[in-house]
């Protein structure tokens, strides 16, 4: 099965609109949404539109890639705005016509073949001061290590039935996604996390809302054990770099 066919075999499998990860997904991108407001933004793995729909709020321009035509077709259905641009591509052929402020990889890493050499490309669209918002999941979650605890999994890193029907092909903690940032020639910030989470989703569904709230806030304050994590990242020599796109 080739790439392609696989992204739309996921697409099925997965709803973005009613999975758990629609609340860590808006939460995320409610806290970066402020340094965005009037900017050219990318968003690489849109899926159904749910950080899309925080980003079209408050950007300037915003350009949404999605390697499943189901997904663009779902994010284009919820995300509304003449600046709001949608692209079926998968991130390793996908050229932009432009170069970008803020480029958004929100669940990305996790699922291709090489983040390295994406994340490379990433470089070229960017402008020189520009940032990138690397985001996945924490294999050091606690509902990952309370797995282990119980014997479900030998290690934090092991693929699990669901990070199998969603996609993913690892598991990073902030270690290990400081690595691949800084082999592809990037420097980060401070580690951001978003998410407590102490159970699976299908669990944390049924809790309530003012404890979802609490427990996404908690992230903050204890990314290294936090359901997902992120660097904001910049170019680590962006004066060398002139990718001649139209600014």
């Amino acid at each position: 099965m080739n790439e392609a066919d696989r992204l739309e075999q996921l697409a099925g499998d997965y709803d973005p609109t009613s999975d758990f990860d629609r609340h860590i997904l808006s939460y995320f991108a409610e806290r970066i949404a402020t340094g965005i407001e009037g900017k050219a933004v990318l968003e690489l793995g849109c899926s159904g539109g749910q950080t899309a729909i925080h980003l079209a709020r408050v950007a300037a321009s915003l350009d949404l890639v999605d390697g499943s035509a189901a997904y663009i077709e779902l994010a284009r259905s919820r995300v509304q705005g003449a600046h709001v641009r949608f692209y079926h591509a998968l991130f390793e052929t996908f050229e932009p016509d432009r170069q970008y402020d803020t480029i958004v990889c929100s669940h990305v890493m996790e699922h291709v073949e090489n983040p390295v050499a994406i994340l490379r490309r990433i470089s070229r669209w960017l402008k020189a001061a520009g940032s990138v918002f690397v985001y996945v999941p924490n294999a050091l979650s606690i509902h990952r290590r309370l797995g282990v605890e119980m014997g479900l999994a030998p290690t934090v890193y092991e693929l699990s039935k669901r990070d199998h029907m969603i996609g993913h092909r690892r598991v990073y903690d902030a270690q290990t996604l400081s690595k691949d940032i800084e082999a592809a020639g990037f420097r980060h910030g401070a580690l951001g996390g978003v998410l407590i989470k102490p159970f699976p989703n299908a669990v944390m569904s049924d809790f309530a809302d003012n404890v979802i709230e609490g427990l996404l806030r908690l992230g903050e304050t204890l990314p290294e054990i936090s359901s997902d994590i992120y660097f904001e990242c910049k170019n680590a020599i962006p004066e060398t770099r002139d990718s001649g796109l139209d600014r």
